[in-house]
């Protein structure tokens, strides 16, 4: 049996054990100097903003589209492993658009994502306020015009509600030890 020891136990450590741990041949230990998710996993936004990316090919794209199809599975996965409920934000992500910015720009984008098969959608002033109450004139002294919106059926914007979403390590058949 070969052992595999990961360093750190935030979410990609945690990943990594998870996937690893399907594989029977693997001792996999984890290791980290504080409990699970309380570094940078347990501070983060906890965003994945593939589809509002500008980037639009190459291997940085690649990667994060991966990551949002891999996501979208993982999900109920894990929540059939562990019996609980993973919460996150499957409602997309909303980014500001102002009167300096090139929307000929995001329109290019969203053409390319509807190619691939992600929604991003620009919202004019009118369709944000009726999403998006509340939102004041400007920011600063910038005008606010509207919005893009990347959401529906891809969770980009996702954020656990658990506090300590790594405390529970599940595995997908082999054990891992913390």
């Amino acid at each position: 049996m070969s052992q595999v020891v990961i360093i750190g136990c935030g979410l990609v450590g945690a990943a990594i054990a998870y996937e690893l741990s399907a594989i029977a041949a693997l001792e996999i230990t984890v290791l980290d100097r504080q409990p699970p998710a309380q570094g940078s996993t347990g501070a983060a936004l906890g965003v994945l903003m593939g589809a509002i990316s500008q980037k639009k090919k190459g291997r940085a794209w690649a990667l994060r589209e991966h990551s949002l199809r891999t996501y979208e599975a993982w999900v109920p996965e894990l929540e059939g492993a562990t019996g609980q409920s993973i919460l996150f934000n499957r409602d997309g992500l909303v980014r500001l658009t102002f009167d300096d910015d090139d929307l000929d720009k995001w329109a290019a984008l969203q053409a390319i994502r509807q190619e691939q098969g992600w929604p991003l959608e620009l919202w004019s002033r009118a369709e944000l306020d009726e999403r998006c109450p509340g939102i004041g004139e400007r920011m600063g002294d910038r005008l606010i015009t509207g919005a893009i919106h990347s959401g529906g059926r891809s969770p980009n914007r996702s954020q656990s509600s658990d506090p300590c979403p790594g405390c529970c390590v599940p595995t997908a058949g082999g054990d891992v030890s913390l």
